[in-house]
C-alpha cells in the first residue's frame, strides 16, 4: 500500500519518539490504551491515528502533538523546582539553533536558556530606557531568520 510523504514522516517520527522514550510497541500501546498492532501499523505508515489517539500517544511519549504531526522540533527546559517549559521550533529553525549551539559549545537546551536570558535582559533594558540595548534585535530572531549575524 502506498503511503503519502506525510504518513511516512509521521511513521518515522512516531518510531523515533517511541525509541527515545524507551518503549516497545507493546508498551506504548498499553500506555496509550491501544493495541500494539495498531502502533505497528502507524509506524509502518499504513494507518494514521485519530486525533484523540494521537494526543494520547504524544502524552505518553512526552512530546508535543505537533512534533508527531509536522516534525516541529522541541526543547524541554526545567523551570523552578518541579516545572518545565517546552519550546517548539520548526525543523529548519531547530537545525540553525543546534548549529549555533554546537559552535559555542552548548547543548541546544543550554543555548536556548542563554538566549532566553539575553532576551530578558533586552526587555529589562527597554523598560529601563537603555536605547542601545533596546534597539538590538534578539540573537534568537537573527539565528532563526538565518541572516548570519551574531
Amino acid at each position: 500500500m502506498a503511503t503519502s510523504s506525510f504518513a511516512d514522516g509521521f511513521a518515522d517520527r512516531l518510531r523515533q519518539a517511541r525509541e527515545r522514550a524507551g518503549f516497545t510497541q507493546r508498551e506504548l500501546g498499553a500506555e496509550a490504551g491501544i493495541n500494539y498492532s495498531q502502533v505497528s501499523r502507524y509506524e509502518q505508515g499504513v494507518a494514521f491515528p485519530r486525533p484523540g489517539v494521537l494526543q494520547r500517544l504524544a502524552d505518553v511519549l512526552a512530546v508535543p502533538v505537533e512534533h508527531l504531526r509536522s516534525g516541529d522540533e522541541f526543547v524541554t527546559l526545567p523551570v523552578g523546582d518541579s516545572g518545565h517549559l517546552r519550546v517548539t521550533f520548526t525543523p529548519e529553525a531547530y537545525l540553525k539553533l543546534k548549529a549555533e549551539a554546537d559552535s559555542e559549545g552548548f547543548t541546544v537546551e543550554q543555548f536556548v536558556v542563554l538566549l532566553a536570558k539575553e532576551h530578558l535582559a533586552r526587555v529589562a533594558a527597554e523598560d529601563g530606557g537603555d536605547s542601545d540595548q533596546a534597539a538590538s534585535e534578539s540573537r534568537l530572531s537573527r539565528i532563526t531568520k538565518g541572516d548570519g549575524k551574531r
